[in-house]
């Protein structure tokens, strides 16, 4: 299943993604700490109308984090102080506890649900812990953007759950 979800998801992603922005994009593909991502790099483009720099999805299988949060590394995340403001939060699209790591893996999230404050916080916390509980655990996240900021509108995460069953949500980022 792990197999079928990686070879079939990233080309629907991609393909979603670009109805999303009109065709405009540049996206790569990198792995990073264990984990596949998929950024759409426009600043290469030199064109003023495309969206930011942003990630299109991150997925991969889970493992316990191999060292402690870096706080001050997320303090320097590279989003100006206009961008985030005081209901966000520097969430990560495939959680620390799931062997995420910072840098492209950080994203605005709303500070209720990254924090498990609100219904949907406590689902979405949920599901990061079922990821994180069972190492080997196939999840991903995929933003969707109204705009062409970084900041995404909706945030879609899925864990395939040891029965086979795939959890997927959305939750609201705006």
């Amino acid at each position: 299943m792990v197999s079928y979800l990686t070879n079939t998801l990233p080309d629907l992603w991609c393909a979603q993604y670009r109805e999303m922005t009109g065709g405009v994009s540049n996206i790569l593909e990198f792995e990073d700490r264990g984990f596949l991502f998929l950024f759409d790099f426009t600043s290469e483009l030199d064109d003023p109308d495309v969206a930011d720099d942003r990630v299109v999805a991150a997925y991969g299988v889970t493992f316990p984090p191999s060292q402690e949060r870096d706080v001050s590394r997320m303090r320097g995340y590279p989003l100006g102080v206009e961008k985030i403001d005081a209901r966000y939060d520097r969430g990560h699209f495939i959680a620390h506890l799931s062997g995420g790591s910072l840098d492209v893996n950080l994203f605005p999230q709303k500070r209720e649900v990254n924090r498990g404050w609100s219904d949907e916080g406590k689902l979405f916390r949920k599901m990061e812990r079922y990821a994180a509980d069972h190492p080997g655990t196939f999840c991903f996240a995929r933003p969707i953007y109204h705009d062409l900021s970084c900041c995404p509108a909706v945030l879609e995460y899925g864990v395939l759950k040891q029965n086979g069953t795939l959890w997927v949500n959305r939750f609201a980022n705006v």
